[in-house]
């Protein structure tokens, strides 16, 4: 279901990436633990109604079924070209319970368009998959 409403809703040449703030210490990725560990914030730095939020309340309701009981929530936090709320993805705590919906833009041309951004796209964030193509 997930996979005919995006093809029916999105331009195939769109491709937008789930990423997730990842400093997470060697002791805390060895101990399996049970995920989501609290509400999961879904962030993404585009205006509610846009594609990349049409993913991402997509996205949640599927997280939702597979896990009953637990709470995810978008966090639409749109302006500067996404750097907005792609920075506040890159300094969320690296507890797994922040994940963010994003666009090349802020990912990739935003590094070579802004001379000074607030978080470091490689350094800052994980990919965690390909949402669409």
């Amino acid at each position: 279901m997930l996979g005919h409403l995006l093809r029916r809703t999105l331009p195939p040449t769109l491709a937008m990436l789930g990423i997730a703030a990842c400093a997470v210490s060697s002791a805390a990725a060895a101990q399996p633990t049970a995920w989501p560990p609290k509400t999961v914030r879904i962030v993404v730095p585009f205006a509610a109604g846009s594609t990349p939020d049409l993913v991402g309340r997509v996205l949640a309701d599927q997280l939702h079924t597979q896990h009953p009981g637990s709470t995810f929530v978008i966090e639409n936090k749109p302006g500067a070209s996404g750097n907005i709320g792609t920075d506040a993805v890159a300094k969320a705590a690296p507890d797994g319970a922040t994940l963010g919906i994003s666009i090349p833009g802020p990912l990739a041309i935003n590094t070579l368009l802004f001379p000074k951004l607030p978080y470091d796209p490689e350094r800052d964030l994980a990919p965690v998959t390909l949402l669409t193509r």
